[in-house]
């Protein structure tokens, strides 16, 4: 197996994966983790390696789920205070 310079984008994407972890801010874990996600999706389609794509999709659906939860859950219950004001 040969080094080709499309390797270099799944390098990068793997260290900023992996680099998101040492970090103490969920939301930010989060974000540079899609990051890196995105290159590698972007690797693993370019050098048909399409588990590879797959998971860091999955990955990048995860975390935005993650990032999303908190703001429904806002919304939601700001819908629930709203309904009590206008029942009293």
């Amino acid at each position: 197996m040969t080094f080709q310079p499309i390797d270099i984008l799944g390098y990068i994407g793997m260290v900023i994966v992996v680099t998101s972890f040492f970090f103490k801010n969920i939301k930010l874990i989060r974000i540079v983790n899609m990051a890196g996600c995105v290159l590698c999706t972007i690797y693993g389609f370019i050098t048909n390696t399409y588990p590879t794509a797959a998971l860091n999709i999955a990955l990048f659906i995860v975390n935005i789920i993650m990032l999303a939860e908190p703001v429904i859950k806002d919304k939601r219950k700001q819908k629930k205070l709203n309904e009590s004001k206008k029942d009293q």
